[in-house]
């Protein structure tokens, strides 16, 4: 019979943070980039997916193309990252405990409200429009006026 304190023991040691995959509508690694940095995350590139690390620098078998390392995410956090499938989505990459952290609810909200003003803009410069202001209104929604 174990002991109430070994079985404490055995729970911390596979107490890790499991990633999610969450589907979201990304396309554009530009947009994604330009979003990630409106947030002020620093973040890394790859043409080819790299390894994610868990918050131990451990590597994780989740791979993805746009990275943001786990000490730009806060502390004791995973890497987040973006991954592109072969249809050319992508997919976000994070880990639980981050979801509920610093990166959590407000990061998806934020980082999909970005997404659609930078696409948005991307599109405007694509049809010849010309953008006069972009505004966050008080109550967090973007406002774009172009003309054209």
């Amino acid at each position: 019979m174990k002991s109430r304190q070994n079985t404490k023991s055995s729970r911390r040691r596979c107490n890790i943070s499991e990633y999610t995959v969450i589907q979201v509508e990304y396309n554009d690694p530009e947009c994604i980039k330009a979003s990630l940095k409106e947030l002020g995350y620093t973040f890394e590139d790859h043409k080819t997916e790299q390894t994610l690390q868990g918050y131990r620098g451990d590597n994780r078998v989740q791979t993805a193309n746009i990275i943001v390392r786990r000490r730009h995410v806060g502390a004791a956090a995973n890497d987040v990252g973006f991954k592109r499938k072969a249809n050319g989505k992508y997919e976000l990459i994070i880990s639980d405990y981050d979801r509920g952290g610093k990166t959590g609810t407000n990061f998806l909200q934020k980082m999909k409200q970005l997404y659609a003003k930078h696409k948005t803009l991307k599109q405007l410069k694509k049809m010849g429009k010309t953008v006069t202001s972009v505004k966050t209104t008080p109550d967090g929604r973007i406002k774009i006026k172009a003309l054209g």
